[in-house]
């Protein structure tokens, strides 16, 4: 008979992330929007046209968002005005653009008027809420930048503008004056790149997003928000190293953005380097007292710092920020697996899979809180449900075997260690389990091979 110590082995997994579709009947709505642009004598009549076409789409926007919150509203969903504001950008769809070119009243300048048909779809709607807070948040914070850095750039355009005026008056044209329009114009489309870069980031085209945030660069290497995407992406690809020196480089740039801090800390985290991805988190909220995944991921550091204290109470704050924060229940269960309050982990991990019924890790954790508490049918299921979502679930095979021994069922406990090695060939304590499932079913040749290979591995006992 195995003995029930023979579970303590089992293994935690970090945070991880999956996009829900829902296949619900789409619906679609239809906006126009308008926006109007008083060309100045320095701009060119293309980018007065681009500028009067954001306005246009900043208003079927505002339109749009006035639906999507009823919507959501409707769906049991709470959301936040700057998640509106993203989710909008991202799933409103331009049909066409008209312009018309118009004269003042006054006769002083020419005014450019554009007309946008654009339309959502309810099923994009879906899609968005569906993702998790981790995603949501993160395209929340990237958007916020861009559209802060947009309204500064329309404060200087005012600005020039002015000035411009005076210079008028006074008979004297300001070279230094036209020499600001010709690099507010480079900003702008770098920034119109950006968004559209966002946009294909948002709906999962990530070659485009790259493509777009590289031409932003083209027209204006200094934009600090471009580089943070492309870090962003980097870190999806797990291409760590970009991520790392397309950081720095936005750090240099502007050591007071909190995204490029916050993007270079997950790739510390996701190479293992906790004790400056802590830094790096602790940084971006220091710039951002609500950057919600950074005391997220942080605490995630921490807790593989063993600070164990410290990554409960980021885990803790981030719970305060966002109730509906399903990867921090699981993260928080974790903490208390290894405090061995596996009550409270199973209260988390209850409120992460009502939150997020398909969340595989939550799954895992409940059937690590179930396992310790003796209920191996339940962590059975648990488990089981993990695997469902997750078939490359590897250590949540091997915790499932672990479960399937103490209900003394070696067959399926052999199966489930058996896919554990084929995905962890030299995991000594696998084998050396395995063969005491053999043992315990009188295959003494197979036990004896396992046992020995359990050694050779380096696994005493």
């Amino acid at each position: 008979m195995i003995r029930r110590n023979f579970f303590k082995f089992a293994m935690i997994f970090s945070i991880g992330l999956s996009i829900l579709i829902s296949t619900a009947q789409a619906e679609i709505k239809t906006y126009i929007g308008v926006g109007e642009y008083f060309m100045s004598d320095f701009e060119t009549l293309d980018i007065a046209k681009q500028r009067a076409k954001a306005y246009a789409q900043r208003n079927a926007q505002e339109q749009a968002g006035i639906y999507i919150q009823s919507y959501s509203r409707m769906e049991n969903f709470r959301l936040i005005d700057d998640e509106i504001v993203t989710m909008t950008n991202g799933i409103l769809k331009v049909l066409k653009t008209d312009y018309q070119t118009l004269t003042t009243s006054e006769g002083a300048g020419v005014k450019i008027r554009a007309t946008i048909e654009a339309n959502i779809e309810t099923n994009e709607i879906n899609k968005w809420l569906d993702r998790s807070v981790q995603e949501r948040s993160t395209l929340v914070n990237q958007n916020k930048e861009l559209q802060k850095a947009v309204n500064e750039q329309e404060k200087m355009i005012a600005d020039l503008k002015r000035q411009l005026a005076e210079s008028k008056k006074s008979q004297k044209i300001d070279k230094i004056v036209a020499g600001k329009f010709a690099e507010a114009d480079k900003d702008f489309l770098s920034n119109q790149k950006v968004d559209e870069g966002n946009k294909c980031y948002i709906n999962g085209e990530i070659e485009k997003a790259l493509a777009y945030y590289n031409e932003a660069l083209k027209l204006n290497p200094k934009n600090v928000i471009a580089l943070s995407n492309i870090a962003a992406i980097c870190n999806d690809l797990d291409d760590y190293n970009n991520a790392l020196e397309k950081s720095n480089s936005a750090i240099k740039i502007d050591p007071n953005y909190s995204l490029s801090y916050y993007n270079r800390a997950l790739a510390y985290l996701n190479t293992q380097n906790y004790d400056q991805a802590t830094k790096d988190f602790s940084k971006a909220i220091e710039l951002d007292k609500n950057f919600i995944v950074a005391y997220n991921n942080r605490g995630l550091s921490r807790y593989y710092l063993q600070d164990i204290n410290g990554a409960l109470d980021d885990f803790n704050k981030a719970i305060s920020i966002n109730k509906n924060f399903a990867e921090a229940y699981s993260n928080r269960a974790m903490v208390y697996l290894t405090k061995n309050d596996f009550k409270r982990a199973l209260d988390d991990c209850n409120i992460a899979t009502q939150i997020k019924p398909n969340y595989a890790i939550a799954h895992y954790n409940r059937g690590n809180a179930n396992i310790n508490l003796g209920d191996f049918n339940s962590a059975v299921a648990d488990y089981s449900k993990a695997i469902n979502l997750n078939e490359n679930f590897a250590i949540a095979y091997y915790n499932r075997a672990v479960a399937y021994s103490a209900l003394q069922n070696y067959d399926l406990s052999i199966k489930d260690f058996t896919t554990f090695i084929n995905f962890n060939p030299n995991f000594a304590q696998a084998y050396y389990f395995r063969g005491l499932c053999y043992k315990e079913l009188g295959n003494n040749s197979a036990a004896e091979n396992d046992l020995m290979k359990a050694k050779q591995l380096g696994y005493n006992f």
